[in-house]
């Protein structure tokens, strides 16, 4: 019989050996292991993650990791749970392991009353998620090439504060990042800037009176993503995204790619294109909503 349960500190160690293959593109193994313990050591994972394995006996047949956020379901307060990482090894791959992990984990989740929702971004598409209770959200980013433009926004320096909190209508679902958050991601940055001999940005993100933008440096795949873009329509956020080209431009990210949550075919070099990976999905816990609002990439993990 199949069991799910928190992993140790040594088994997550231990797991790390394993999945190296799996996510650790373009890094050694040594700098995998110092990257996977260094975002376990953030004080946001420490807060806020928990690693799962689904056993039977002493062999570990799938796992997988979840991140609490404060999230509202209309006007009512409550937790969401991002998850991340689930893994099977090659040789036990094709038994409905991953999917038996995900049922269990669902129900372990809805044992909190305040559990509003479960959610994780796809790289393997939908179906096999959709088994379990999860459905996919349609997902579209807004790409922008790197620019040497005229600064109109106040770069914002760390440490940053987090996002503004927006109001839920009834019946919708919103996930609230917060500063530790965002500074997570920044430390992922750091960190593949210090191992793929790049340098760091200087500036991650940027605001004017009405308007403000978070961002970071995916160096493994060479570009800079807007973690949280917070404006009212295409014209407001303008300045801010051309501070993020500028900032592309200078560290030498041929693009810069933000998902979409408005529409910006009003800027110039915008271009919209269906995501192909990172496919939003979302499974209700204690809480009943129709529509996920403001899917951001501060939210992936």
């Amino acid at each position: 019989m199949s069991a799910l349960r928190p992993a140790t500190e040594a088994e997550k160690r231990a797991r790390d050996e394993v999945t190296w293959q799996e996510w650790g593109s373009r890094l050694t193994v040594p700098q995998y292991l110092e990257r996977e313990q260094a975002l376990r050591a953030h004080p946001w994972c420490r807060r806020t993650m928990t690693t799962w394995f689904l056993t039977e006996g002493a062999e570990v047949r799938c796992s997988c990791e979840t991140f609490r956020v404060d999230s509202n379901v209309g006007p009512r307060p409550g937790a969401s749970f991002s998850v991340a990482s689930v893994f099977t090894e090659p040789s036990k791959r094709g038994r409905g392991y991953a999917g038996q992990l995900m049922a269990a984990l669902l129900e372990r989740l809805r044992e909190q009353p305040d559990a509003q929702s479960s959610v994780l971004f796809s790289d393997v598409g939908a179906p096999i998620y959709e088994k379990s209770g999860y459905r996919a959200v349609p997902a579209f980013d807004w790409v922008l090439p790197p620019g040497n433009f005229p600064l109109q926004a106040q770069w914002l320096e760390e440490p940053v504060a987090a996002p503004r909190r927006c109001a839920a209508r009834e019946g919708q679902l919103l996930l609230h990042p917060t500063a530790e958050q965002l500074d997570w991601h920044f430390e992922r940055s750091r960190l593949y800037a210090r191992f793929l001999g790049r340098p760091a940005l200087t500036h991650y993100g940027a605001r004017t009176a009405n308007a403000a933008a978070w961002w970071t440096a995916q160096f493994k795949s060479d570009e800079l993503l807007v973690l949280w873009l917070d404006a009212p329509d295409a014209a407001a956020a303008a300045p801010l995204l051309r501070a993020a080209q500028l900032q592309a431009h200078r560290a030498g990210l041929p693009r810069v790619r933000v998902w979409e949550t408005l529409s910006l075919g009003g800027l110039e070099g915008a271009r919209r294109i269906a995501r192909e990976g990172e496919l939003p999905m979302v499974a209700p816990l204690n809480a009943t909503f129709t529509d996920w609002h403001r899917i951001e990439r501060v939210l992936w993990v």
